[in-house]
């Protein structure tokens, strides 16, 4: 298939019978939901204090770089907007918070408005509804589909199915810059012992062979 002209992008619903009738992509992303379910879980059970702490994943930038976990979080949250709205041209956009992704999300462009942790839940839901949608709605066929953006800037090129790759890497990347409320204690005068979620099958951490949560130890 040729590339989408300068600055366009094919329309996400619309396609030819065989396209509507060849199989969705859901099935190579089975555990994606499931992963999304287990950060939001995470996200449950943080106090406005916790989501106040920075990502442990940020420990390595200056302090001046470095984010809360509320940024964080709404980081992937907008990012979801961004790459599948903004860019692709889903629709969905104007059901989430995030109606200005490309210029105003968290942590990229606002590091002042806070997010509690029930509006970080409403975040994750509905930007993964529109995940979901690519998940049923998308075909192999469709993966392989070259959008160019030109009117965003010079390179910025990239295929469906990269794209969605991207979204989904950049999730499970994000998670295990985050704590497990079970397995350690959180406390913001010292920082967080574990950059894990966990999650049917294994954890973020496994996935990504980032240091497991040492142990617990009184907090003053």
């Amino acid at each position: 298939m040729p590339p989408v002209s300068s600055g366009t992008i094919p329309s996400p619903l619309t396609g030819d019978r065989d396209r509507v009738s060849s199989p969705s992509i859901r099935a190579p992303y089975s555990m994606w939901p499931q992963y999304n379910q287990g950060l939001r879980a995470v996200i449950s059970g943080l106090t406005t204090d916790d989501l106040a702490t920075k990502a442990i994943g940020h420990a390595s930038r200056p302090e001046s770089e470095q984010w809360p976990i509320w940024a964080t979080v709404g980081h992937v949250a907008c990012q979801r907007v961004f790459w599948l709205c903004d860019f692709l041209g889903e629709p969905g956009a104007e059901t989430t918070p995030f109606t200005n992704a490309s210029f105003d999300c968290p942590g990229d462009d606002d590091l002042d408005n806070a997010l509690d942790a029930s509006a970080l839940e409403s975040a994750m839901d509905s930007t993964f509804a529109i995940v979901e949608q690519c998940l049923d709605r998308w075909n192999l066929e469709m993966l392989t589909e070259e959008v160019r953006r030109e009117d965003f800037g010079a390179g910025w090129v990239h295929t469906r199915g990269s794209v969605l790759q991207r979204v989904f890497s950049h999730d499970v990347y994000h998670c295990g810059e985050l704590p497990d409320p079970g397995s350690c204690r959180i406390a913001s005068d010292r920082p967080l012992g574990l950059i894990r979620a966990d999650l049917p099958h294994g954890t973020c951490g496994a996935i990504l062979r980032f240091p497991t949560c040492p142990a617990p130890h009184p907090v003053p």
